[in-house]
This record gives C-alpha cells, structure tokens and sequence, in this order.
C-alpha cells in the first residue's frame, strides 16, 4: 500500500484520511524545519521488522522542504504516511501532537521526535510489550556531531545501527552510553527492571501509549507549546492510574545532534512556573488539551472503523 499525503492548515480541525486495512501501530513523529533529520528517522521506520503501522509526521509550520522530503517517502513507502501541518506562529508541539493523537487510526501509539533513530526491532518491541494502564518510556544515546553526520540514509540501511556497529558509533557518543550494554544477551530486560531514582516518565523522543488512555487525561497541555510537556504528560497518566515502563535498554534510540534554540531556557523556565503553580486533576484531564467532545468523536470514529 503506497503512502498517502495530507496537508492541513487549520490547527484545531482534525484531518482524517481513509486506507484499506486499519493499521496496529501510529507512529508519531513530531518535525519542525529539519528536513534532514526527519528524511532518517522515515529511512529507521522504513526497515522496521514490524509491518502493520503507520506513520503520522505531526509538522509544527516547516517550510515546504518538510513536506517535499514527506512527498518522496510517501510515493514509495509501503506503509500509510499522512502530513499534518500547522501555521509556524511560534512552538506548539504539544498541539500538534494532540492533532495527531486525533487523527491515528490505530489503538495503540509511538510517539517520536524528528531526530530520533530506532533500531529496526523498535516496533516490534513496542506492539509485543504493550500492556493495558501502561506507557513505555523508551532511551536515548545522544551522538556526537561526527556521527550524526555519517548516518545519512545510504549508512542506515546498510545496517549502522544494527548490532556492534551501533555500539561502536554510540560510545563516542556525548551521553547515555550505558544503554548500549542493552546489547549485551539477557542483560537489556533486567537493566529495564531496576528501580529509577525518579521513576518511569514519559520520554518525548521515544514513548509509546494507548490511544484511549491519552484521549483519557486530555493529550497533551497546549498552553506549554513546547517544553516540559513530558513531565506534564507523564504526571497526568500517573493520576490516572497508569504506570510506565521502561524500555531504554531494550530499545535505546539514537539522538542526532543539533544546536538548540538560544530561548529555550527562557521558555523551560516559564513552563516550569506554571506546572509548579498547577494541580492536575484527580482524573489526569487537562482542560487545555483535547476536549471531552473531540474525544469522544474520535472513539466514535474509531469503533465504526472497527465495525467496517
């Protein structure tokens, strides 16, 4: 099945689009003007041993380079490829994100960022340790400049992030480099197991969910456009009664290098305030996410795919 493209202006209206089979995975992944980092990731996602999902590029305003790169992919992927886009009137993340949350078709999500590279087992393991009430917070090795620059899209399909040679281009890597011991036979599911000093999050880069759940707490807070929503998130499921899990040694993403923007600070340090200043709800719901009534709709929507 060929990928089909669709390109929205409106922030608020969620796009639909209808394919023959409904998929088992949506696979999210968030981009924003790195046409080049996204043109990776879709090659990571293109040689998955899983089959049977779909891909949603939730694109928060790029220039038409995004969707030029989203085009080509599409016209030769095997699986459904939908583009949402939104005007650039600053970050807004976490709307996007809740568009796409309304708009997959599958029961389950996997949600990534547009610089973060799976190994091809990486849906696979996320649809086999699914579990209802839980999320899956995955990990990431944070690359050095060099490397980042040699994972071009003809070195990931020849299998650079595969096996040893994975290991041996992440551990000149900048941080996190004790997930690759992952690799080492029977140690990743017991590395997984021990205790976090802060507990299982949510990992924006690499995490995955139940649809219904996320629909459940609201999706993500809108007001936070980008920046600390993962804490948020991850606060709200737990008031909901779900628990994480991880699978960082399991299934470690490899994170490309690039320079962040110089407002970050000041705009972590603004959400930080208000989450500080909030009491989430006993249910988790956020009022500034998706609405009970686009919720709603979007289950209605889901139960007569089922059914057709």
């Amino acid at each position: 099945m060929v990928g089909a493209i669709l390109r929205e202006s409106s922030a608020t209206t969620p796009a639909t689009t209808a394919h023959s089979a409904t998929p088992t995975l949506s696979v999210v992944v968030c981009t924003y003007q790195n046409p080049y980092a996204l043109d990776r990731v879709l090659a990571c996602l293109e040689r998955q041993t899983f089959r049977g999902f779909e891909i949603l590029v939730a694109d928060d305003g790029s220039a038409s380079a995004t969707a030029e790169t989203v085009a080509a992919f599409a016209a030769v992927a095997t699986v459904p490829v939908v583009h949402l886009w939104q005007a650039d009137i600053g970050p807004r993340k976490c709307t996007i994100q809740n568009r796409a949350i309304l708009t997959a078709r599958a029961s389950y999500l996997v949600l990534l960022d547009g610089d973060c590279l799976l190994p091809r087992h990486a849906l696979a393991l996320h649809h086999r340790l699914r579990r209802p009430r839980r999320w899956l917070a995955g990990g990431s090795i944070l690359l050095g400049a060099e490397a980042s620059t040699k994972l071009d899209r003809e070195a990931i399909h020849a299998g650079m992030l595969d096996g040893l040679r994975a290991w041996a281009m992440a551990w000149r890597g900048k941080r996190s480099r004790r997930l690759l011991f992952g690799l080492l036979p029977g140690v990743a599911r017991l590395a997984d197991l021990l205790p976090s000093r802060h507990g299982i999050g949510w990992r924006g880069g690499h995490s995955s969910a139940w649809r219904d759940d996320l629909l459940a707490v609201g999706g993500f807070d809108e007001r936070l456009g980008l920046g600390l929503e993962d804490k948020d998130l991850a606060r709200r499921l737990r008031r909901h009664g779900l628990r994480g899990i991880s699978i960082r040694h399991r299934v470690p993403m490899f994170h490309l290098d690039h320079e962040r923007p110089a407002s970050r600070a000041a705009r972590l340090e603004s959400n930080r305030r208000l989450l500080e200043a909030d009491t989430p709800a006993a249910s988790g719901r956020t009022a500034f996410g998706i609405s009970e009534e686009a919720a709603q709709q979007a289950r209605r929507a889901a139960a007569a795919q089922r059914r057709g």
